[in-house]
């Protein structure tokens, strides 16, 4: 059975900002139905091709070509090409990437420098995770800023191989907020710096990037300007042509989170379901645990008062509720009025 929620609307205020820009759309997919959610093993043959966003298809989407002229540059067929899967469900963004073509596959071990990757942006230029085409010693992959929850599947390539990647992160990690707080919508690269000799000259190419300036000038390339990433909306909707059971999604689900009142102030009930036992944790939207509800079994509800461990008043904000049960994490979005 096909179903369709619906379609979350951009905010207006970043084309303010920004002005027009691309957009990626990220579909929901099932978090309960086995062939909705991709299996994390660095195979993406069950990724659905509802979820690929595409590749590289215009110049626009090359940020930088070192080098000094843009002579290096073979085209997507020979430099570089891939193809990218996008989606989410109510706890996780889960990206693959596909490389198609590169002259230049390029996987120096421990060297970062002499390796291809992948690199993924959000809100801020330092609000990165780069993940290399190669096991770097302590440094695959880079993640600054922000904390993934999980990464697995990934499939280095090493000469000639192209490499695949896949992995997820935890939404309410993300600074997906910027430029207004808490958008339906990131301001995102997801892109490549692929590594090619000297005399070809690396490439640096984002997914819907949309750059028509200076392509060879290493001082003002917008590489890491989030003025210029593109847009991702976070679609809550399935893909177009996506099959989802809803008979198994109802059977199979494992937990449930309530909060009444919500919004709230200052106190709210957060009522739950589990199959077995579970705990809850309280998250400011930074990420911080403020508060814990430890020993939850079946059926009940607690009471968080706005206060933190050492009881102090929380401040105005959204704050994030997990249940984690058996290995399964269930997300809620609380607000605290002032």
């Amino acid at each position: 059975m096909r179903k369709l929620l619906s379609t979350i609307l951009v905010l207006g205020a970043v084309f303010q900002a920004f002005g027009q820009k691309d957009t990626v759309q990220v579909y929901k997919i099932d978090a309960t139905v086995a062939h909705g959610i991709p299996t994390m093993d660095g195979d993406l043959a069950d990724w659905d091709e509802g979820y690929n966003v595409g590749g590289f298809t215009s110049e626009d989407n090359i940020y930088y070509v070192s080098g000094g002229t843009m002579d290096s540059w073979d085209g997507f067929s020979v430099d570089y090409q891939a193809s990218m899967y996008l989606a989410h469900d109510e706890t996780y963004l889960y990206i693959g990437w596909r490389t198609l073509a590169d002259d230049y596959v390029k996987s120096g071990v421990n060297d970062r420098t002499a390796c291809d990757d992948m690199k993924i942006c959000f809100g801020a230029k330092d609000d990165l995770l780069k993940l290399f085409n190669n096991s770097v010693s302590d440094s695959n992959p880079i993640c600054l800023s922000y904390q993934y929850d999980h990464l697995a599947g990934v499939r280095m390539g090493v000469h000639p191989d192209l490499p695949v990647y896949e992995l997820r992160l935890r939404k309410d990690e993300l600074r997906f907020y910027f430029p207004t707080v808490n958008p339906p919508f990131a301001l995102v690269s997801i892109g490549t710096e692929d590594i090619d000799t000297p005399e070809d000259g690396d490439n640096y190419l984002g997914l819907k990037a949309k750059y028509t300036g200076t392509k060879t000038d290493g001082a003002t390339n917008p590489w890491d300007n989030n003025a210029n990433y593109p847009i991702v909306q976070f679609l809550d909707e399935y893909a177009p042509g996506v099959n989802i059971d809803v008979s198994k999604n109802a059977s199979s689900c494992q937990g449930s989170m309530v909060a009444s009142p919500n919004p709230f102030n200052p106190a709210t009930c957060i009522s739950y379901n589990v199959k077995g036992a579970g705990s809850i944790g309280l998250y400011s939207i930074a990420g911080k645990l403020i508060r814990t509800f430890p020993g939850l079994i079946g059926k009940g509800a607690v009471a968080w008062d706005g206060k933190d461990y050492s009881g102090n008043i929380m401040p105005a904000g959204v704050y994030i509720a997990r249940l984690n049960s058996n290995g399964s994490v269930y997300s809620l979005k609380l607000s605290l009025l002032k």
